[in-house]
């Protein structure tokens, strides 16, 4: 054999190559070596090996069989090149190097892996190892097949497909995704559409700060023409509809009656009240979600206007005929009375209008402008309402006093307030953020501090170059001069009064020991 790799000099043992040791450049020859036995070995140059390898690099005569079809058509290598692509690659320069550790202090590494020869080769579950796409046949025949994989499919496997993208769904990622739960077939057949609604509705009400998010994909489904309306007219019609049909039906649902249902069987206090929130903050989070449909104009402002003196009143639009019967009543007594009314309802009315009432005032007023005045007057008596309950004004224009508690009528009185202010709350309200966003404000808070920081360091050092001059000021005499502190007085409420010194404050020169004593 030849010398060692990078000239280091270490002999080779009678057993052969050991880990850890240096590896000869040249390998023995044919009749080369120490031992007979060692002199039998046929051994094979390198060049030898890799031109018997150029031989079977072109392409097979045939890819595949009826038992087994081969690689898919685009993963065949069968251009007339091929050959000579292969042997310019294996010609191209290689870096190589030593691998055994040289000139390292400290212990070697010891080997724990057992032999080779005594492991067990790996076993191979057919049934769950990963596969490629490509070589899946299911998938190929899927992807062939198109949408008739898709109607095949049960509604609940669609609709569970469409709540994982739902689960991931972002403002960074709304394009991608909501691409993607369209695609999920949920526009096949009106049972997936309807459970479709069904999901964003309920996603709307867990998360009420992504309402504005949820109330985008709406739109952006009713504006995709779905499998579902091919031949019609209108795209989007369907969906709006099934849409409105659960806004109504949540918007109708009573509170208490729903609050009895999720408590029934629960014994535990806390638990029980924690139910009761939840069923609380899912109808906010709906009047909410229905402000942000309003916005993107897939609500009528004739449905709002519909929605906000049910919520003022305490009722819905399933309103009974006894109550209708004991308002009628009311109205014949022609007395002044005070009406209790829900205040769950009117904390939702608060909620819907810090939502639309900017762009609610401003569609009421355009619509006055051009002789519907209708509107505009409903939103007037609402907001009469909103004055008696917030104590502006004694009765309204029924004759009716409201009664509410202080909680909902110092909120009343803040949406008074803000809308005064021209809608510019005073929290600015959580919303979702796409992460450049939150980046964005993370620097200028970052840049905020920065100035605090430089901010307070001036005045410490402005306060400490005052303190020098008082000094100066003081000719090097006696600091106590032309100053005079008064003992501590305590006045009849037993506050201690101290009074301030005379000559402009204390000096440094002022010690524990130089205070004037009384």
């Amino acid at each position: 054999g030849g010398g060692d790799r990078g000239g280091g000099g270490a002999p080779q043992d009678d057993d052969g190559w050991q880990r850890g040791k240096s590896l000869p450049v040249d390998l023995l020859k044919t009749g080369e070596g120490k031992t007979d036995d060692q002199k039998k070995v046929q051994r094979h140059t390198t060049e030898d090996l890799l031109s018997m390898r150029m031989s079977f690099l072109g392409a097979p005569l045939t890819w595949g069989s009826e038992d087994e079809p081969g690689p898919p058509e685009h993963c065949r290598w069968s251009a007339e090149t091929r050959v000579a692509e292969i042997d310019a690659y294996h010609k191209k320069a290689r870096m190589g190097g030593d691998a055994a550790p040289r000139g390292r202090k400290g212990k070697q590494p010891v080997e724990t892996a057992p032999p080779l020869e005594d492991c067990k080769p790996l076993q191979v579950n057919e049934g769950t190892r990963w596969k490629a796409k490509v070589f899946d046949k299911t998938a190929a025949a899927a992807a062939a097949a198109g949408e008739d994989e898709k109607e095949q499919e049960s509604d609940d496997e669609i609709l569970k497909k469409a709540l994982l993208i739902l689960n991931k769904l972002s403002l960074t990622k709304f394009d991608k995704l909501s691409d993607a739960f369209i695609d999920t077939g949920i526009g096949l057949r009106e049972s997936t559409l309807h459970g479709a609604v069904g999901l964003i509705v309920k996603k709307a009400q867990d998360e009420p700060h992504f309402s504005a998010m949820y109330a985008g994909l709406c739109l952006k489904l009713a504006r995709t023409p779905l499998p579902l309306e091919e031949g019609s007219t209108k795209k989007g019609k369907k969906f709006k509809k099934m849409l409105l049909e659960r806004c109504q039906e949540e918007f109708e649902q009573d509170t208490a009656t729903k609050i009895q249902l999720a408590i029934e069987g629960v014994e535990d206090k806390e638990e029980r009240e924690q139910k009761a929130a939840l069923v609380k903050k899912h109808y906010l989070s709906h009047m909410r979600f229905i402000g942000e449909l309003y916005k993107g104009d897939l609500i009528s402002i004739k449905i709002i206007l519909f929605c906000l003196p049910a919520l003022l009143e305490g009722e819905t639009f399933s309103a009974t005929e006894e109550k209708k019967d004991a308002e009628a009543e009311e109205e014949d007594d022609g007395a002044d009375s005070d009406d209790e009314v829900d205040e769950e309802k009117v904390e939702c009315f608060a909620k819907l209008m810090t939502t639309i009432g900017s762009s609610l005032e401003q569609q009421s007023e355009a619509m006055r402008s051009v002789g519907k005045a209708d509107a505009a007057e409903k939103l007037a008596g609402c907001w009469d309402t909103v004055e008696v309950m917030a104590g502006q004004r004694k009765l309204g224009r029924d004759g009716h006093h409201h009664r509410v508690s202080n909680r909902i009528k110092f909120m009343l009185q803040d949406l008074i307030e803000t809308r005064s202010k021209g809608w510019v709350t005073r929290r600015k309200e959580e919303t979702a953020k796409t992460i450049a966003q939150i980046h964005k404000e993370a620097a200028k808070e970052e840049a905020r501090a920065a100035r605090r920081s430089q901010s307070s360091n001036s005045l410490r050092r402005m306060h400490s170059s005052g303190d020098v001059r008082n000094l100066d000021r003081g000719g090097g005499g006696d600091s106590r001069r032309g100053s005079a502190v008064s003992k501590p007085s305590v006045d009849a409420d037993g506050f201690v009064e101290v009074k301030k010194v005379s000559g402009g404050g204390f000096h440094r020169s002022m010690s524990m020991g130089n205070f004037p004593s009384g």
